[in-house]
């Protein structure tokens, strides 16, 4: 009886769980910074280029390249930011 017990509440657990996600997914999609911007235009050039570099790498190259941009070379990114913000702030 304690083991059938234990199955009903992990699997309400479970349901509870699946119930949040399902709650959060249905909301609209959270803005991303002009840094994440940067990063889904340059991944695909830098992967190609370097195909031996794993997630980390590119990660730290692409932070390397953010870093020692211009702020007028990062204006389209924040640019993009902004306008995903005020997307954000309508829904």
């Amino acid at each position: 009886a304690a083991k059938e017990e234990e199955k009903l509440l992990k699997a309400q657990e479970k349901e509870s769980k699946k119930a949040d996600k399902e709650a959060k997914s249905a909301g609209p999609k959270k803005n991303v910074s002009s840094y994440f911007h940067f990063q889904g235009a340059r991944r695909a050039a830098l992967k190609e280029a370097h195909p031996e570099l794993g997630v980390a790498e590119l990660a730290k190259l692409m932070g390397e390249e953010w870093k020692a941009m211009s702020d007028e070379d990062k204006a389209p990114y924040e640019r993009s930011a902004e306008e995903n913000k005020e997307r954000y702030r309508a829904e």
